[in-house]
């Protein structure tokens, strides 16, 4: 059984995560746009 602590633990990792990734996406989106519209 998880304890509540785990669980919110898991849960802020898991939104990190995700935020991160969500991040890395907008970056490669905005930038091959970026390319495209110099070259």
């Amino acid at each position: 059984m998880y304890s509540i602590g785990d669980t919110l633990l898991l849960r802020s990792l898991n939104n990190r995560i995700l935020e991160i990734f969500l991040f890395q996406c907008m970056n490669l989106i905005i930038s091959d746009t970026f390319l495209k519209v110099i070259s």
